[in-house]
């Protein structure tokens, strides 16, 4: 009775199973690359609208394992890269939460009177006191009031920002006439309570679905491409 034979080359079979396994893994990783960036970007608009100037560029992103090389897990990750006082106002914008001085003192907030400020963070009444030449004066108010750190003899600046201090260089000069006050330089209080102006979790919650869409499309482009190759 005449028979068929179907001899299969295991070479082959593996050949092809590594490629296709291979192509599944590429699209994963593409998919996981894509969405991770997307994420990336996501965060940094809504920093940019949030807190403005550059704290946005502080998001940053990878995708493991990294280069070329393929994983049956590709993962992505979005962090802040910078240090402590880049993440901690990173977490002033996006979560809710007080803000405390360290050791339990209060914290000090400058007023218009504390002039331009050039450091990179606030003013501190240390540093007021140094650069002006001039001791602050402690000022408890009560009544649910903060208290004050207020400077005597100034004037106010007639620029808006800052104050001066009542020298006879300027008495005679271009503040002559001019009545000198005390000024509130800082405003003391216990705690700040802060809201959160963004959340990350709408953003990531959002771009995992994204990220489910976004394979599924390239896992039917793949079975497409592979079953216009058999047909052929």
């Amino acid at each position: 009775m005449p028979s068929i034979e179907l001899r299969l080359d295991q070479r082959e079979i593996d050949r092809s199973a590594d490629l296709v396994v291979r192509a599944i893994l590429t699209q994963a990783t593409a998919a996981v690359r894509g969405e991770t960036r997307g994420l990336e970007r996501d965060l940094e608009g809504l920093t940019r609208e949030a807190a403005g100037g550059n704290l946005w560029r502080a998001w940053k992103s990878a995708i493991f394992p990294r280069g070329s090389r393929l994983a049956a897990s590709p993962a992505g990750e979005v962090f802040v890269n910078g240090g402590s006082r880049t993440r901690g106002a990173m977490t002033f914008w996006s979560q809710a939460g007080v803000n405390r001085s360290k050791g339990g003192f209060y914290l000090a907030i400058p007023t218009e009177h504390a002039g331009v400020n050039t450091r990179s963070r606030d003013l501190s009444p240390g540093e007021w006191e140094r650069r002006n030449g001039q001791r602050l004066v402690f000022v408890y108010r009560g009544g649910g009031k903060p208290s004050l750190l207020v400077a005597e003899h100034r004037y106010r600046a007639r620029n808006g920002r800052g104050s001066r201090a009542a020298t006879s260089r300027r008495q005679g000069g271009a503040y002559s006439g001019a009545a000198t006050e005390t000024l509130p330089i800082f405003i003391l209080i216990p705690a700040h309570r802060f809201a959160n102006k963004f959340s990350i979790e709408p953003a990531v919650e959002r771009r995992g679905r994204m990220l489910r869409d976004n394979f599924t499309r390239r896992m039917n482009r793949l079975r497409t491409a592979i079953d216009g190759t058999r047909e052929s």
